[in-house]
């Protein structure tokens, strides 16, 4: 069967566009879990570097989110493939459409329409409809409250701030909204942060550990189960991704 020229833009497009989307988003994803893995294990070196077995400890933290590699080629394969079926079904809806339309004018009125005109105006129609219903990202919220900031208490003040400062040069956090004031609108993840070292372990200067905990708030007032942190990693910097890997569904390591 000779296919005619715009099937065959169609398809020569539908290749392209796989072959473009699984490279692209395979080497986005991968080079991601890799700068995470790296910097985790460069993070963990760098604190308590006197312990024994603290670089084997260190290594097994990168690997853990080296672990999600292989499935970077599933999600890679997903994205480059699904959207095809669903935008050459478009296609045929939309021109099943114009030409339902254009026989049921020429019914009525005894001429054809202006061919312009009624592939504007069903082709508004069908993308507006398509939209309407087209159901939104599941755990869409992007914004996280710290609701234990306004606490006046030096130790919650403390326990704060660091988060604050790690989430503000943390590249797992890009695209994120921190808010330390103001209640954002829904739907948002509620946090709260504490200070998790001992007194004594503060007075011989142990690194700054944290604990939080945090739960999402979805636009209809329901409340997803809440996460907490991984006792294994406190530190700040590694708090601060495995939030934000949580919230931008990539992951995360909790108890």
């Amino acid at each position: 069967m000779r296919l005619n020229r715009w099937k065959q833009i169609g398809v020569i497009a539908s290749v392209v566009w796989i072959l473009g989307a699984v490279g692209y988003t395979y080497y986005s994803e991968t080079k991601d879990i890799e700068h995470l893995a790296s910097s985790v294990t460069q993070e963990c070196l760098t604190t308590l570097t006197n312990e024994p077995g603290r670089s084997a400890e260190c290594a097994n933290r990168g690997d853990s989110f080296r672990k999600s590699l292989p499935k970077v080629k599933y999600i890679a394969l997903g994205v480059a493939v699904i959207p095809v079926p669903l935008v050459w079904g478009l296609a045929y809806l939309v021109l099943f459409v114009v030409r339902w339309a254009r026989r049921r004018w020429a019914l009525l009125h005894g001429k054809t329409p202006v061919k312009s005109a009624v592939c504007a105006v069903i082709l508004t129609l069908v993308l507006l409809t398509g939209k309407a219903c087209w159901p939104p990202p599941p755990h869409a919220a992007t914004s996280i409250w710290v609701g234990n900031a306004d606490i006046k208490n030096d130790s919650s003040q403390d326990a704060v701030s660091a988060f604050a400062n790690a989430f503000a040069v943390e590249p797992a956090c890009r695209g994120l909204t921190l808010s330390l004031n103001d209640m954002p609108s829904k739907p948002y993840w509620f946090l709260e942060t504490y200070s998790s070292n001992t007194n004594q372990e503060t007075e011989d200067g142990a690194p700054y550990r944290l604990y939080w905990w945090m739960d999402l708030n979805e636009k209809d007032g329901s409340t997803r189960p809440r996460v907490e942190s991984d006792a294994n990693r406190s530190l700040p910097k590694q708090a601060v991704q495995d939030v934000c890997f949580i919230v931008s569904q990539k992951g995360g390591m909790v108890r």
